[in-house]
């Protein structure tokens, strides 16, 4: 699951941030997925603090760890997650590769 997703710098840096200031135990995990697929929108990717599931997959990004549903590899293979921060706006962006 090495190349399934990556993590930018700034988006490592952002989620331990957000750990360490809503004090999470162990218990607590980043989950990348996918949700929606319905009509011409497709799926879209979230990221979101969660328990680990039997049907998850754990992954261990720089110090991060990731769990991933088994069942949403498919929509997720290259994503790339990203933290982006101006004066407008903040948030998470996410980044697919074009698919042929």
């Amino acid at each position: 699951m090495d190349s399934l997703i990556t993590l930018t710098p700034k988006a490592i840096n952002k989620i331990k941030e957000l750990q360490d200031s809503l004090k999470l135990d162990n218990s607590h995990f980043i989950r990348v997925g996918a949700k929606g697929g319905k009509g011409c929108m497709g799926v879209q990717p979230f990221i979101a603090f969660d328990h680990k599931q039997d049907s998850d997959l754990l992954n261990n990004i720089q110090g991060v760890e990731i769990i991933i549903d088994k069942t949403q590899t498919m929509h997720l293979i290259g994503l790339q997650v990203d933290y982006y921060e101006d004066t407008l706006s903040k948030g998470f962006v996410f980044e697919t590769p074009d698919k042929p």
